[in-house]
């Protein structure tokens, strides 16, 4: 049994704005709450510290009250005299002692409830000499109401309250100047980005920023932009090389290398389509097969390089001679064929013929100041007079081509006689 794949929960997304605001806040709070944590304390001492002189204060006045009861030990004396005095100073209790014997004590009863056991258990002591004619007869134990602590406690939390008004003030006023110095060029190198992601414009660049860590970022972007619009153009580039090598070679498949002329192969992909757009518009076509007359003579005797150039004329020429939508090409060897297509009347085809024969017998020029002059038989077949696919055309171009050339030997053959 696999075990389940736990999704992960998506971080709960909050603004820049929202962060540097709390993190303020944060920070001010708690600077407040530590100053007035430090203030209450050493004010908590300072008044303890108070507290303890004025019991030491009270405690001379009880001795100085209780001399004549504690001379002559009237305990009930000298207990209405303390407690007459701790009650009017609001003393929590007071402890009168004679070589070690209590003689009068006074304790304020307890409420029970947690601010008064508070205050018993911070308030503050002081013991007193008790002296009868110069001489130290006992001591006198004081314990102080701790009231202090709700009068500290309402200044510091009276003190705390303002001070959080104070920080939000402060917040207020000063987070806009921060949001300026950091979220406004946040937010600008964020909709630059985004522009440029959609536009695809990587020509822009960023603005620079007033902080330092943030312009280093936009400095970063602009750099990794001129990174991208560097690559971008390589592409482009290399694209349009292999675009051109495309075309170069895809010319190269449906061309002769040498006549520039096409090739076998793409003539015969050209005249299926014109025989299907034929069939489809009802129309006629033609197609010429051409043959250099005495091309192996011309070879043998002036060189490869001469016959060269006795096709590369005849390539010229015929296509020079054609209409433009017409399609002229090198089987191999001297032999070339021509597609005209559509053939408005069959005739035209004879005056096609003649206009080529006179097109291709100018003198042409071999090289080293020789030129000769040259000749074509040109056999032809119409569509769908003379066949209805593309073998049957190119067997009755081809068949007309040697009756012709059989006519120019015949007739070259009665000149010589």
């Amino acid at each position: 049994m696999q075990p389940e794949a736990v999704t992960a929960t998506p971080p709960r997304r909050v603004s820049l704005a929202s962060v540097l605001r709390r993190g303020q806040w944060r920070v001010a709070s708690g600077a407040v709450l530590v100053v007035c944590a430090v203030l209450s304390v050493g004010a908590a001492l300072q008044l303890r510290l108070a507290q303890r002189d004025g019991l030491a204060s009270v405690g001379r006045a009880i001795a100085y009250s209780t001399e004549a009861a504690v001379a002559f030990r009237d305990a009930a004396e000298a207990e209405l005299l303390v407690g007459r005095i701790a009650q009017r100073e609001g003393l929590d209790a007071v402890r009168l002692e004679l070589g070690g014997e209590l003689l009068a004590r006074y304790d304020r009863p307890p409420t029970g409830d947690w601010a008064d056991r508070l205050r018993r258990g911070f308030a503050a002591t002081a013991e007193v000499q008790v002296d009868v004619d110069g001489r130290a007869v006992g001591r006198l134990e004081l314990s102080g109401e701790a009231g202090f602590l709700g009068a500290l406690l309402r200044w510091t939390v009276g003190g705390a309250l303002a001070g959080m008004a104070s920080i939000a003030l402060f917040v207020l006023l000063t987070s806009r100047r921060q949001l300026a110095l950091v979220l406004a060029p946040i937010q600008r190198l964020s909709r630059a980005t985004h522009a440029i992601r959609a536009s695809r414009d990587f020509d822009r660049r960023v603005d620079a920023a007033a902080v330092t860590e943030l312009d280093s970022l936009a400095a970063d972007v602009n750099a990794l932009l001129a990174e991208v619009q560097r690559y971008e153009r390589e592409l482009v580039d290399r694209h349009g090389r292999l675009e051109a090598a495309y075309e170069e070679l895809a010319h190269y498949s449906r061309h002769d290398a040498l006549t520039g002329l096409a090739n076998r192969r793409y003539f015969e992909t050209r005249l299926q389509e014109a025989l299907s757009r034929a069939r489809r518009e009802g129309e006629r076509l033609g197609l010429l097969f051409i043959d250099v007359n005495r091309f192996k003579q011309v070879n043998d005797q002036h060189g490869h390089a001469a016959g060269d150039a006795v096709l590369k004329a005849m390539a010229q020429r015929l296509a020079g001679a054609l209409r433009q939508h017409d399609l002229a090409a090198r089987l191999g060897g001297d032999e070339f064929v021509v597609l005209v297509a559509p053939l408005r009347e069959p005739e035209a085809l004879a005056t096609l013929v003649s206009h080529l024969g006179e097109a291709v017998a100018r003198p042409i020029d071999i090289g080293g100041g020789r030129s000769l002059e040259a000749s074509v038989s040109i056999g032809t077949a119409v569509y769908p007079d003379d066949g209805g696919d593309v073998d049957a055309l190119m067997r009755q171009a081809d068949a007309a081509m040697y009756a012709v050339k059989a006519g120019h030997a015949g007739a070259a053959a009665r000149r010589r006689a």
